[in-house]
């Protein structure tokens, strides 16, 4: 961190204005960022105009995939990423991840759990004596 950029305030009415200060600021950044979004929602949901040399593309590759409806701004990058899903197995990740069927990552964890806090040195040093006997029994049994 770069000390000298920072300036202690001098009273506490300061600190109360620049704290004033930085929320005002944080809510407008927050409502464009909101404005944004929705734009983006917006567009995203337009219907492409019949007229356009994009509807008749849009339209023959949603009936390649047996869908027969009127294509929107929003079917552009998703017709994009199933192509690319097809080839590229990030690709069909990242589309598997966005319709939330993401496997659950499981941990795999080998013996009861140990706190090592709460046990004792003897109770640590019984449990490997106990795990290299049995190590020691599955090397000689195979």
């Amino acid at each position: 961190m770069n000390d000298q950029n920072l300036k202690a305030a001098s009273s506490p009415s300061e600190a109360r204005e620049r704290g004033r200060k930085g929320g005002i600021a944080s809510g407008a950044s927050r409502r464009r960022r909101k404005t944004l979004a929705d734009t983006l929602k917006t567009v995203l949901s337009c219907k492409i105009p019949k007229g356009s040399p994009l509807y008749e593309t849009l339209k023959a590759k949603l009936a390649a995939y047996g869908l027969e409806y009127e294509p929107t701004v929003q079917d552009i990058p998703v017709l994009g990423i199933i192509v690319q899903a097809e080839s590229s197995p990030a690709a069909f990740a990242a589309l598997r991840d966005t319709i939330g069927e993401k496997p659950a990552e499981k941990v795999e964890q080998s013996g009861p759990p140990l706190v090592l806090s709460l046990a004792s040195r003897e109770s640590i040093e019984a449990a490997k004596a106990a795990r290299a006997a049995r190590l020691n029994e599955d090397a000689s049994s195979e």
